[in-house]
């Protein structure tokens, strides 16, 4: 017979395995929105290449967030969040160049309304934290208050990307309660899958910020987690978890998004 003080220990010792060992990471599956499409980004590409249209996408954006400053107290605890400006999920666009690799030595008059529009696209999301994105296109424009000259970079498109939700948030799916109960009583043997939101919206402007087209995706990523898990994204537990949606959260976004962009402009005439 085992003696009640090594059940005790055992069950202490795979509490704390379940609770401090946990691996996580990002489990994606495919995503095509377009299904009578079986082309690919690259497939798009090479169609334009041979029709000598292949375009100049200029990235600009695609940053996700982090948690600046928490504020406790003992009824709550808030967080504040802003842009991270060392992710970046622009490395999963092929066939583009993020704004931060092109050179521009001049600079060129927008309208108003063009301006208004691209500011307001990204501040009303990304709020002021995103004002150092907005910097690397926009020049205050001389011995005029309040008016703005645009960098002129050599491109055709620019292509806004602005992540959401700031914070990690849970979805209301039900396999995150069902699998966390039997996670929970297996201590860590059978994995927990996690749905939580991600979603992404796309902005496209030509090379003089006149409006083109708005693409918006939401695709829930998963987080697994198990005691014997691997491979992992970084090493979590369960007591220090993300706080934010991490950049592989977006992969299939910003994947996804090329593929069809590229699909439209093949269309173009």
């Amino acid at each position: 017979m085992i003696s009640t003080f090594r059940i005790n220990l055992l069950f202490i010792v795979s509490v704390f395995l379940l609770f401090f060992n946990c691996s996580r990471y990002v489990y994606e599956s495919t995503y095509t929105i377009r299904t009578d499409n079986v082309k690919t980004a690259d497939d798009h590409w090479n169609e334009l290449v041979s029709k000598k249209t292949n375009p100049k996408i200029l990235l600009f954006g695609f940053h996700t967030y982090k948690i600046s400053k928490s504020e406790s107290t003992l009824l709550k605890n808030a967080q504040f969040a802003e842009v991270d400006y060392n992710t970046a999920t622009y490395k999963f666009f092929k066939h583009g160049q993020y704004i931060d690799t092109q050179k521009a030595d001049k600079t060129i008059p927008v309208k108003d309304l063009d301006l208004k529009r691209f500011v307001i696209e990204y501040l009303s999301k990304t709020e002021a934290t995103g004002k150092v994105e907005l910097e690397k296109i926009l020049v205050p424009a001389k011995g005029k208050k309040d008016k703005f000259l645009i960098k002129k970079f050599d491109v055709d498109y620019i292509v806004m990307a602005i992540h959401l939700p700031y914070y990690h948030e849970r979805t209301k799916a039900g396999i995150n309660a069902v699998t966390g109960f039997f996670g929970i009583i297996t201590l860590g043997l059978i994995p927990i899958y996690e749905a939580s939101k991600a979603e992404t919206f796309y902005v496209v402007f030509d090379k003089n910020l006149k409006y083109q087209n708005s693409f918006y995706y939401n695709r829930p990523y998963t987080i697994i987690s198990a005691l014997w898990m691997i491979p992992n994204e970084g090493f979590q537990t369960f007591f220090s978890q993300a706080e934010v949606p991490p950049e592989n959260a977006y992969k299939i976004h910003v994947e996804e998004f090329e593929r069809e962009l590229l699909y439209q402009l093949t269309l173009k005439k």
